[in-house]
């Protein structure tokens, strides 16, 4: 991917010993410098700014194709368009897919078709501030409403399972901790730990911890939640839906050790790691979309 995963926030040294993207630009840190010691507050609410409006990815010329063969639709999650697609049969089970960060609907297209051979019908989105969706500044509700009215489009009792990746795990986590039913999930290469989220954008723009805590009291009051609260290892162990995560040993993005921190934590949760894919390549890498087809379909040796 060209872009970052991950919030805007991507660091040299993460918590999760992962090295990822250069600093911020020298104009950004210094900006932020400069109005912090004038407003605190003011620096803190272009810092949110910042974290809450998505990278844009470019859409591969694979991806776009199968993108062409879906039904379109279109929705609204609070208050912003999003852009949907649906293939395959309407009366059949349906899977949902959610991409992460910065993603689009694109970068699952691999499940497509296979998917559709094991007699799913099949539906994605490009969430608000992502991919065909119109710029937008969203946070991990926008995800988790996102999922909520792919099920709802589907028909709830239709709906089998969910695909998810990165932070779309973090959003399926979240909406299944709040009572959102999907038989059974499968994450790929899922962000878990949010303080990994805070260190990042941290080290990117060299700003205070004090200003990074002023961040995060906005976005909490903003969307009336406490990320230490529902960050995916503090939720999962409440959590009884069958998942089987995948994870690469290679992924640059977001570290393994953050989907084994969620297995650890998830009952009955299942990890299958891969090797030199990475964040993306995973999600159209044959054998790992087999793992997840037949994970779906009950039949999984993880």
């Amino acid at each position: 991917m060209n872009q970052p995963d991950v919030a805007f926030a991507k660091t040299q040294k993460s918590t999760t010993g992962r090295s990822y993207e250069p600093p911020a630009p020298k104009w950004v840190k210094t900006g932020l410098s400069a109005l912090s010691a004038v407003s605190p507050q003011a620096a803190a609410g272009v810092l949110q700014h910042l974290f809450t409006t998505p990278p844009r990815t470019r859409l591969r010329a694979e991806e776009a194709a199968v993108l062409a063969t879906a039904r379109r639709w279109q929705s609204h999650v609070r208050g912003e368009i999003m852009r949907g697609y649906e293939w395959g049969e309407a009366t059949a089970p349906a899977v949902l897919l959610l991409h992460g960060w910065g993603g689009h609907a694109g970068h699952m297209s691999g499940m497509v078709e296979p998917l559709l051979a094991a007699g799913y019908r099949v539906l994605a989105v490009d969430v608000p501030g992502h991919g065909d969706s119109p710029r937008a500044q969203v946070a991990l509700p926008h995800f988790h409403e996102a999922l909520e009215e792919m099920a709802r489009r589907a028909g709830h009792d239709a709906v089998h399972g969910v695909i998810a990746h990165s932070f779309g795990a973090a959003g399926t986590t979240y909406a299944l901790s709040r009572g959102l039913h999907i038989p059974r999930a499968v994450f790929v290469g899922p962000m878990t730990q949010f303080g990994a989220l805070w260190d990042a954008v941290r080290n990117r723009t060299g700003v205070s911890q004090g200003l990074i805590q002023r961040m995060i009291t906005r976005m909490e009051a903003r969307y009336c939640l406490g990320f230490d609260e529902v960050e995916p290892v503090a939720l999962a162990g409440d959590l009884t839906t069958p998942l089987l995560v995948l994870h690469d040993l290679d992924d640059d993005k977001v570290s393994v050790a953050q989907g084994e921190a969620l297995v650890a934590r998830w009952p009955g949760a299942a990890l299958r790691t891969s090797n030199t894919l990475g964040h993306l390549k995973i999600l159209k890498d044959q054998a790992s979309v087999n793992a997840a087809v037949a994970f779906l379909t009950r039949t999984a040796t993880p």
